[in-house]
């Protein structure tokens, strides 16, 4: 959850926990404890899960993962490589950072989109925004910052180099008046991507 959503959440009073799972895992595997909620784990895992981080992916396993995808081999039991990417903290709470599609990888550095869209986030005049990877000649891969804002590329650079290595600094930002969304109501990062212009 973007870091300013959550503190509007709080002010107003509302007890608010992040939480982490997909459709495989039948909605939540891991969660927030209200006494512990920091804004910058997703909790740790529910009661039956076990989760681990392998490589840098998230792993999971419990009674509520799906026995299998149609035509593939059965789970059984067995940890289910979620394709997310994170770490657990020493009290062995769950930290998102991305999915292993979204990463981008420039210069051999790692950008975890969704950091860098929540420091986007935090500027006044940024509405939306999501960062995806675009092909480079001299990195390999750098950020494309498709923005719903009224800023200026260079008042956005300048914002998010005080918060951000300069390698995470999206290499192009293009507005939009919204961000195109799937039936979810998640960003379609999919046909941003598609049609995703190099910079």
């Amino acid at each position: 959850m973007p870091g300013p959503l959550l503190e509007r959440a709080r002010k107003a009073g509302l007890r608010v926990v992040q939480t982490w799972g997909m459709t495989e895992t039948c909605s939540m595997a891991t969660c927030e404890r209200p006494r512990d909620a920091d804004g910058v784990t997703a909790g740790p895992p529910l009661p039956g899960f076990d989760v681990v981080v392998e490589g840098g992916e998230v792993l999971v396993r419990g009674p509520a993962v799906m026995r299998g995808y149609l035509g593939g081999p059965p789970i059984e039991g067995r940890f289910f490589r979620t394709g997310d990417l994170g770490e657990l903290d020493a009290r062995g709470r769950l930290i998102v950072h991305a999915r292993r599609s979204d990463l981008i990888v420039s210069g051999g550095e790692n950008v975890y989109p969704a950091e860098v869209e929540a420091a986007l986030l935090e500027h006044p005049a940024v509405r939306e925004a999501a960062v995806l990877p675009a092909s480079d000649e001299r990195w390999g891969q750098v950020g494309l910052a498709y923005v719903v804002t009224t800023a200026s590329d260079e008042e956005l650079r300048d914002f998010l180099r005080t918060r951000l290595a300069m390698y995470k600094v999206p290499a192009r930002f293009v507005r939009l008046r919204e961000l195109p969304r799937n039936a979810a109501g998640k960003v379609d990062r999919a046909g941003l991507l598609a049609g995703n212009p190099a910079p």
